[in-house]
């Protein structure tokens, strides 16, 4: 598999989610779960290494876009 680069094209909130510990969580314990959260953002993504890489790039929306 080559590398892949593209937008996630209309995505303007970005969550990342810590389920790296599987046990039953209270609703306290599942918002702590949330390590990053982005707003009016836009997002790319690259596959790299022969897929066994995945990076995601947050920057703010450009001025364009919010303009229409």
């Amino acid at each position: 598999m080559s590398d892949y680069t593209s937008e996630a094209e209309g995505v303007t909130r970005f969550e990342v989610i810590d389920h790296r510990n599987p046990k039953e969580r209270t609703a306290t314990e599942a918002a702590l779960a949330r390590v990053f959260v982005a707003y009016d953002c836009k997002v790319m993504f690259s596959i790299q290494d022969d897929g066994r890489t995945l990076k995601i790039f947050v920057n703010d929306q450009d001025k364009d876009d919010e303009d229409g």
